[in-house]
């Protein structure tokens, strides 16, 4: 996204491609961050096991059907979305800082209609 945005011509195209890359950077950021929540189905989980003695391991391992389902009522229930909206933000802010890129940019990307409305 930063390479169209430094170098790209403004058009159709371009615009389409910056929203679309910049949706994916999101997603692909707040994915990650999902995965590192230290609970047992995710990734997280892991890096916690490996810090945790064997015993305690082996308990939560026996009740990890019902943590996954926890897990999944907590994701329903919108638990995680306000401390994982934060950290997004602010990892994207901190790519865009590596860049160059304005962060600004990249929230005016996420609504497509309103930008190909401009034209």
């Amino acid at each position: 996204a930063s390479l169209i945005w430094h170098f790209g011509y403004v058009s159709h195209i371009t615009l389409l491609a910056l929203c679309f890359l910049s949706n994916i950077a999101l997603l692909g950021v707040g994915m990650g961050l999902f995965n590192l929540i230290p609970i047992s189905p995710l990734d997280g989980s892991k890096i916690l096991f490996a810090l945790l003695p064997s015993k305690a391991y082996y308990k939560i391992l026996r009740y990890e059907r019902y943590i996954g389902i926890a897990l999944f009522v907590l994701v329903l229930l919108g638990v995680f979305s306000g401390p994982l909206s934060f950290l997004i933000i602010h990892v994207i802010q901190g790519m865009c800082a590596v860049t160059g890129m304005p962060a600004d940019v990249l929230w005016i990307c996420q609504d497509v209609s309103a930008i190909l409305k401009l034209f």
